[in-house]
């Protein structure tokens, strides 16, 4: 279906620098997350599906497959901008005020930094860093698989590529499935 391998070709073109602001937030240390990571889920799909069942299977199962290796980590990227409105959010306010251990932590290393040398300074950023990065990777993880998550993502995708079909199969809507 030659309307289906057009959808596929663009959506993968509009996530792709997506997936690659992955690696390049607080999940640098984890598994690889990028444009590869998605390829190689189709191709472990491709290993352990039956060829039976890829004979029998449906464009629009096809469709799903590969969108769904494309969009699954599409929550987990975040913007240098993002990550410092996030850093000044309820929501990472609210996190630490539940884990008094990476608080306290932070705290600590705050009133620190106003007492130190340049070059322990300079340290005290670096772990104060890592920490707000180590807040962030469990935010945004715990986040990037909500269903409100993927509505915002889909209505991202449409708006920022001006494919309102982009979720369309046969001219049916699939953001449900």
């Amino acid at each position: 279906n030659h309307e289906i391998i057009e959808k596929i070709d663009f959506l993968i073109a509009q996530v792709v620098p997506l997936l690659n602001l992955v690696i390049s937030g607080p999940f640098k240390n984890y598994t690889l997350h990028n444009p590869n990571h998605s390829k190689k889920l189709l191709h472990l799909g491709g290993q352990i599906i039956s060829e039976d069942t890829i004979e029998n299977i449906s464009d629009l199962d096809i469709m799903l497959f590969i969108y769904s290796c494309y969009i699954h980590d599409l929550g987990m990227p975040i913007t240098t901008k993002e990550r410092s409105d996030f850093l000044k959010s309820d929501e990472y306010l609210s996190f630490l005020n539940d884990n008094f251990e990476v608080k306290d932590r932070i705290v600590k290393i705050r009133n620190k930094m106003g007492s130190v040398g340049e070059e322990e300074k300079s340290g005290l950023e670096l772990i104060l860093f890592q920490l707000q990065e180590f807040v962030l990777s469990e935010i945004l993880r715990r986040k990037h698989a909500k269903v409100e998550t993927y509505r915002n993502l889909i209505d991202y995708l449409k708006t920022k590529s001006g494919r309102n079909d982009l979720f369309n199969y046969n001219g049916v809507s699939i953001e449900d499935l």
